[in-house]
């Protein structure tokens, strides 16, 4: 008989993404995937014959991330070979040793926090409900703004304001990358965006914005923190919000840099809530990252991201050279910080466009409903309804 037994788990992955080229795999680049990959053929978790195919291993992911997005909460599927016990149904390893070692075989930058076995019908994407993310950025962005704040408002109560305005409901086509204009494939909804206050070592003051959805577009978060900075600091008009996600516009919005993006979490509540009483399926717990759950994941998830992952934006922040659309930006000795330095390309480059299209839009809305933005798209609405 055979020396190994299949059995479906669940992966908890950690990781800083600052070299990689996005998480999936991707021939000829670097991706966390590739990694990961490697590491489980080098711990024996998968046979040779199935090398550089993650398919046959039913391999797949809760999220997507970009070039440069880092991540504490992603969470993976995959069918392992593990060593068979003597008794029917048993293997010589517990999931703990499968951490363990495939850990050994790891960069540092990438980290394996939890294997936890689940049903053979598991999947990491299709049973992931919602993902939570995080963007850092230097207060100093914030305070980059060329039109005065409403006194009764602080900086980030302010911030939130905007934010405020891309919860619920909507057609995110101008927030992404995509070919159809206001499709029905397009519309997502935000569950809550919110920003706060944070202090990172050496008293360096940035802010930390908490983004939860069901799914998210490609570069939909990163257009979202672009597009919200730039209204908060002035550079767009008070309707732009308004008009920027009446279906049908067209808005070309670029993303915010990258490497301030991470993964946070994945949720698989209706999974957990079926199956979570299955000691025999999950004999660690429930598929999650929250300390409620799994406390000692979400302890090495926390220490990666604040050791990790944290001092890695800072650097990227102070030091690193962008690459602003190919154009190189270089830091300089008492230089603004990466993410000013874009706020002030985007006003070079980009904002007397963007202001422009909003122009149109709010011109084209007027004259075919007359009124607001906001009453022509209860009616935009109103038509996709029906």
């Amino acid at each position: 008989r055979r020396a190994t037994v299949k059995r479906k788990v669940a992966v908890l992955v950690g990781f800083v993404g600052r070299r990689f080229h996005g998480f999936q795999k991707n021939p000829g680049v670097a991706t966390v995937e590739e990694v990961l990959e490697d590491a489980m053929y080098r711990a024996g978790w998968a046979s040779e014959a199935n090398r550089d195919v993650l398919q046959k291993k039913h391999w797949a992911r809760a999220a997507r991330t970009d070039k440069g997005v880092s991540g504490v909460g992603q969470v993976c599927s995959v069918k392992l070979e593990l060593p068979r016990g003597d008794a029917p149904g048993t293997v010589l390893v517990t999931m703990a040793d499968v951490v363990d070692k495939w850990n050994q075989f790891l960069p540092d930058e990438v980290r394996v926090f939890g294997v936890l076995r689940v049903t053979g019908a598991f999947g990491a994407k299709t049973h992931c409900q919602s993902r939570r993310y995080e963007y850092l950025m230097p207060r100093a962005a914030l305070e980059a703004t060329r039109a005065p704040l409403d006194p009764s408002l602080g900086l980030v109560d302010h911030f939130n304001r905007v934010l405020a305005k891309l919860q619920g409901t909507h057609s995110f086509h101008n927030f992404t990358t995509v070919s159809r204009i206001g499709g029905k494939d397009v519309r997502r909804y935000v569950k809550s965006f919110q920003c706060e206050p944070l202090t990172l070592p050496g008293g360096r003051a940035y802010v930390r914005m908490t983004v939860f959805g069901n799914s998210f577009l490609l570069h939909q978060i990163r257009k979202m923190v672009a597009f919200a900075l730039l209204q908060h600091v002035g550079d767009l008009p008070e309707d732009a919000m308004a008009l920027a996600l009446l279906p049908g516009s067209d808005c070309g919005i670029p993303p915010a840099p990258g490497h301030g993006l991470l993964l946070t979490a994945c949720d698989f509540a209706g999974y957990n809530k079926r199956f979570g009483d299955r000691p025999e399926l999950l004999p660690q717990g429930l598929i999650s990252v929250y300390p409620e759950h799994q406390p000692v994941v979400a302890q090495q998830a926390e220490a990666f991201k604040q050791q990790k992952i944290y001092p890695s934006i800072v650097e990227v922040e102070e030091t690193a050279t962008m690459d602003f659309e190919q154009e190189q930006h270089a830091a300089e000795e008492g230089a603004p910080t990466a993410m000013v330095r874009w706020l002030d390309f985007m006003r070079e480059q980009h904002v007397p466009r963007i202001v422009e299209e909003l122009q149109r839009i709010r011109a084209d809305r007027e004259r075919w409903y007359g009124g607001e933005p906001a009453a022509a798209a209860a009616s935009d609405e109103d038509a996709q309804a029906g």
